[in-house]
């Protein structure tokens, strides 16, 4: 009888066996709950550093674009009747030249267009500067 307690409404509870049971069980479901959480923020920081490295690539790309935009006006600048389009290779990266067209969109400007890709990040830029003094008018980044 000693194991045995008595309440004011005269219920009998044995204390022997679900005194750990119930602590044993929160236990196991407080750890569940922390080991799911723990691997949804891990996993969360794995695909957060792939995001942050494309847009590396893709910032790469892009002043790549920009350097071969500078080349091909440089070489418009040197002869303009010269054909400069194709690829070129500025330091261990290729971009390309993809178009020259003179007097577009109006007299006395010039359209180039370049591209340029880093690990399946492009960029391609369309620009117009003035034909004279090789100034910018506009540029679009697509």
């Amino acid at each position: 009888m000693l194991n045995q307690l008595r309440f004011k409404n005269s219920k009998t509870v044995d204390s022997s066996c679900e005194g750990g049971y119930i602590a044993l069980m929160s236990a196991l479901i407080i750890a569940a709950i922390l080991l799911v959480i723990s691997v949804s923020l891990g996993m969360g920081g794995f695909f957060t550093r792939f995001d942050g490295l494309s847009g590396e690539y893709k910032l790469t790309s892009e002043e790549l674009a920009q350097s071969c935009l500078e080349k091909a006006k440089i070489l418009f600048a040197l002869n303009p009747y010269a054909n400069i389009v194709g690829s070129l290779k500025i330091g261990s990266n290729n971009c390309n030249i993809v178009s020259v067209a003179e007097n577009i969109p109006q007299n006395g400007q010039t359209t180039i267009q370049t591209s340029a890709t880093i690990h399946n990040s492009t960029t391609n830029i369309k620009t117009v500067i003035n034909s004279e003094n090789f100034s910018l008018v506009s540029i679009n980044y697509y």
